[in-house]
């Protein structure tokens, strides 16, 4: 659907269009320089989705940095209006939001404290899941669950499984035993009989459970999990060896089994990589995280960004990337070192990044957005203000020259954290929470969304 926001036709600067000159073949870039658009491979995605097209083959991933790594320093900039609007073929984004699998939009989770919160019919009943297990569970493999909530700290994310009522995945913020928090990790459990009983989550040969770097669900539903080495902070990607791996449950998570990132089934081979661990506080430093690109089918992986640049994807923060044409995609989120929405595009799978310029939020800088999205019209959404004022939402549509705030939506009681937020089958839904902790599914449509 289109936005009915008014958007203003772009003017073409000098500097624009020699930006441009080299890049009119690109599909992404073609109705920017009076061409028309090539039609992108495959289907367009109803909501935000994950890509892999699956499998259960053995696989770690020998990513590599450094030589063939992508740099957006030496490009000019673009301006957001410039671009053309593309149809989308997937989004994929580097952290859970309410609902993890995108065929099944009716199955939510939202995490609270001592339980995870799951509905399977689009939030008009809810199970409370206990999650008074987790410790215990998580200190057998040596790490402590952060932070003094009782009886239990809610969790960084959840996943319910898509064929399995009784089985969650989940991950937490966690110490090792030993010597405590900072650094902080990640690792993760899961649960096979609704909360009974919990378990960490059994890493790929040669990984540790502190290595955790996020869920994802498959386009057959399988639910995966990816794994880093567990490294002083600071380390560079070329200690690392191999750079990471996946495991995967079987049979509602009764087994697991090594698993192989996939290439989406359409446009760019794109993938999230692991996102950080043995990290300090998000609020004083960004963390990067990598984005794995691969030119063989997914055989071999390759970071698409320098972990050691300053203009990574900050895996503190929602980030995106957009498949929008065979080898074009957008990477959406807030830039490093900076609380400001940040794109930036490629035309070739990934291997170089132009930076897109956007223009200011109308409330400036003050107070930041807690996170950017992209919508299925190809508008960024930015979700602005803390939990206890209420949140806002600026719009600015594609080809647009000013953002603006869209009326009559507030995201009063919804976690700071802009991956609660999230466009499900033509909505956009949030997790709204009362005093309590107790969950409400709240939406609106998509094509409301507009200003």
């Amino acid at each position: 659907m289109t936005s009915t926001a008014r958007a203003t036709a772009p003017r073409r600067t000098r500097a624009a269009t020699a930006a441009l000159a080299g890049l009119c073949a690109a599909a992404l870039l073609a109705a920017a320089c009076g061409q028309a658009p090539a039609a992108p491979a495959g289907g367009r995605s109803t909501g935000t989705a994950a890509p892999p097209t699956g499998g259960s083959s053995s696989a770690a991933g020998s990513s590599t940095a450094g030589v063939g790594s992508a740099s957006s320093s030496a490009a000019a900039p673009l301006s957001w209006s410039a671009l053309p609007t593309t149809a989308q073929l997937w989004v994929e984004r580097n952290i859970v939001g309410p609902a993890a699998d995108p065929a099944q939009p009716g199955v939510l989770a939202a995490c609270a404290t001592g339980a995870v919160d799951v509905s399977r019919n689009g939030g008009q009943t809810w199970t409370s899941v206990s999650t008074s297990g987790v410790p215990a569970a998580l200190t057998k493999v040596g790490y402590a669950v952060t932070g003094t909530a009782s009886p239990t700290p809610p969790c960084e994310s959840a996943v319910p499984d898509p064929s399995a009522a009784g089985t969650v995945y989940a991950e937490w913020e966690v110490g090792q035993v030993q010597y405590g928090a900072p650094p902080v990790y990640h690792a993760a459990a899961y649960t096979t009989d609704g909360g009974k009983t919990w378990n960490a989550v059994p890493p790929p040969t040669g990984f540790d459970p502190g290595g955790f770097g996020g869920f994802s669900v498959t386009s057959g539903g399988a639910v995966q999990a990816i794994y880093g080495p567990v490294a002083a902070a600071g380390s560079g990607p070329s200690s690392r060896s191999p750079a990471f791996a996946l495991t995967q449950a079987t049979a509602g998570g009764a087994s697991w089994q090594a698993a192989a990132l996939a290439c989406p089934s359409g446009g760019p081979c794109l993938r999230w990589g692991p996102a950080p661990t043995a990290t300090g506080s998000c609020a004083m430093n960004d963390h990067p995280q990598p984005i794995e690109r691969s030119a063989d089918g997914g055989a071999t992986w390759t970071e698409a960004y320098d972990r050691n640049a300053a203009d990574l994807a900050n895996g503190c923060d929602l980030n995106e990337i957009a498949a929008v044409g065979p080898q074009e995609a957008l990477l959406v989120g807030r830039g490093a070192g900076t609380a400001m929405p940040s794109v930036r595009v490629t035309t070739d799978g990934g291997a170089t990044w132009t930076p897109v310029t956007l223009p200011p939020l109308p409330g400036g800088q003050s107070p930041a957005p807690q996170g950017v999205q992209v919508l299925p019209d190809g508008a960024l959404l930015a979700v602005i203000g803390g939990e206890s004022s209420g949140q806002s939402l600026d719009l600015l549509p594609a080809g647009a020259t000013s953002w603006c705030s869209v009326p009559g939506v507030t995201l009063a009681g919804v976690a700071t954290s802009a991956g609660s937020v999230e466009p499900v089958g033509g909505r956009l839904v949030w997790i709204q929470e009362d005093q309590q902790g107790s969950p409400t599914v709240k939406s609106a449509p998509l094509s409301s969304i507009r200003c």
